[in-house]
């Protein structure tokens, strides 16, 4: 097989091609370099030490409980006051708009952060399956 990751796919690419290099042919990675674990630190407890606890993915380490909480990608102390809203591209309408908040008001951003929260089970979740523990 030819494996092509992009962004946090990439990462999981790299470690697809290491514990299963019979399986995949050619690899090829857009936007993120390798990166190989490090033995003692967790993700985002390094993260956490080189940015800081506003860094967006230790931000998603918070269990988010109210639907009117800022987005992780903002600073809490600054939020959306004063930043314009551009106008929608002509591909993209305000009926698309509303039917994809309305999807997340459903269920809510709980399912898309948990990869970012599951970083740092990695260490793990990588030494189960090269063990087969």
């Amino acid at each position: 097989m030819i494996l092509v990751g992009h962004d946090w796919g990439a990462s999981i690419a790299w470690y697809f091609c290491q514990l299963r290099p019979d399986k995949v042919k050619a690899l090829v990675n857009m936007s993120v370099a390798y990166r190989p674990r490090h033995p003692k630190v967790k993700p985002v407890d390094g993260m956490r030490a080189l940015f800081g606890d506003d860094f967006y993915i230790c931000r998603f380490q918070l269990t988010l409980g109210s639907r009117d909480h800022l987005p992780p990608c903002i600073p809490k102390e600054i939020g959306f006051r004063g930043i314009p809203v551009p106008p929608l591209p002509s591909w993209l309408s305000e009926d698309d708009i509303n039917y994809f908040a309305s999807k997340f008001n459903y269920k809510g951003f709980t399912g898309p952060l948990n990869y970012y929260r599951a970083l740092n089970l990695e260490d793990n979740l990588i030494f189960v399956v090269e063990t087969g523990n």
